[in-house]
């Protein structure tokens, strides 16, 4: 997405429905849109709480699944924190490895705990 406030732009939402299109032809079975974010720890910003009430009413419209990380996606994904300059180019490599499919569940099963 490039971003987390671009959940909701165009471009993202023409590649959600071009990939939804190509599994439609080619997979078996449903098919589901999965926004994940991480959530800061604090309650009391209130641009953040609009963030999060503004993402939950979009993926109840469109029908999307939303999952909340408290710890940093980056701590998900990785295991670990990471400086602000290597997030794109990590994001980028997570993708192009296709990680999710090797995330380890001690992983998410320590980060949900």
């Amino acid at each position: 997405m490039g971003g987390k406030h671009n959940y909701n732009n165009q471009l993202t939402i023409n590649k959600i429905d071009k990939l939804t299109k190509e599994y439609q032809l080619t997979g078996s079975g449903n098919t589901y849109v999965i926004y994940v974010f991480d959530k800061d720890q604090n309650d009391l910003d209130n641009a953040d709480n609009q963030f999060e009430k503004d993402v939950k009413n979009y993926c109840k419209k469109h029908g999307y699944e939303l999952v909340w990380f408290v710890k940093t996606v980056e701590e998900v994904m990785w295991g670990s924190k990471m400086k602000k300059q290597l997030k794109r180019t990590k994001a980028l490599d997570f993708i192009k490895k296709t990680r999710l499919r090797m995330l380890k569940r001690r992983i998410l099963k320590r980060m949900i705990m």
